[in-house]
């Protein structure tokens, strides 16, 4: 948590600082200037209990928060909660991070399984000794399993 609030207020004082650069400016206005990205270092073991504290919680199609999950809404939730903003469906999922190769895949990262031509239709965030978390399929709830057969792909977005 600790983390978190220096990150955020290191993010609000870089944003402060170019504000006052831009007023400074004669031509500058502020309303044209984008906040700075701050990178904040998420750990591995934080992502992976936060996610764990949703086992349980029921699949909804389009669901986004822990009244009824997604696969995909799922995982953009937990890496909301650390900041980190990812897209909404799989497929977008996929193109964001850093491709990773399933031997180095680390807790945290995202894990893609059936492309049906048009993009991975499910995700996941792998959680170690060759598991997963998520949101399986409408009837089922989030929980903690095998990385499945067909595998597409994954992604580091930390």
């Amino acid at each position: 948590m600790h983390k978190r609030i220096v990150c955020v207020l290191t993010a609000l004082m870089l944003t402060f600082t170019l504000s006052q650069r831009a007023l400074a400016s004669e031509n500058a206005t502020i309303f044209n200037r984008r906040a700075p990205i701050v990178s904040c270092k998420v750990s591995s073991a934080d992502i992976v209990t936060y996610a764990a504290g949703f086992r349980g919680v029921k699949y909804v199609y389009g669901g986004t928060n822990p009244s009824g999950f997604d696969c995909s809404g799922f995982v953009q939730y937990v890496y909301a909660h650390f900041g980190v903003s990812i897209p909404r469906t799989s497929q977008q999922q996929y193109s964001v991070g850093t491709a990773v190769s399933v031997s180095n895949l680390q807790p945290g990262d995202l894990v893609f399984f059936h492309d049906n031509g048009s993009g991975p239709g499910h995700v996941g965030l792998y959680i170690g000794e060759g598991r997963m978390i998520h949101a399986p399929h409408t009837g089922d709830v989030v929980k903690i399993a095998p990385l499945e057969k067909g595998l597409v792909g994954a992604r580091r977005v930390r």
